[in-house]
């Protein structure tokens, strides 16, 4: 299923404020704005706010449509935070999201 960057960026809107298990399951995330550009998250291990750019989540986003992958480690050559979108693509695709 192809998941647009408009589409995913805005269901990303619906969870500001939600604590989410990474796609691996290992750790959590708080998903704590998003921009026009940018989707950003909150490690609770950390503490420490940081982004996926839009330039990110298009091949991403691409890759998945072709595979149909959940698994980060399909896609850590194109972000290193893969475990956090992915975990979100997954729960769009739960909620039926289009």
């Amino acid at each position: 299923m192809a998941v647009s960057v408009s589409s995913f960026m805005t269901f990303c809107k619906t969870l500001v404020g939600t604590t989410l298990p990474t796609a691996g399951g290992r750790a959590n995330f708080e998903l704590s704005k998003v921009t026009d550009e940018t989707v950003y998250y909150t490690p609770l291990s950390t503490g420490k706010e940081r982004g996926v750019k839009k330039r990110y989540l298009h091949p991403v986003l691409d890759r998945y449509a072709r595979t149909g992958s959940l698994k980060p480690g399909d896609y850590q050559n194109i972000t290193v935070n893969a475990s956090y979108t992915v975990a979100i693509i997954k729960l769009y695709l739960e909620r039926g999201a289009r």
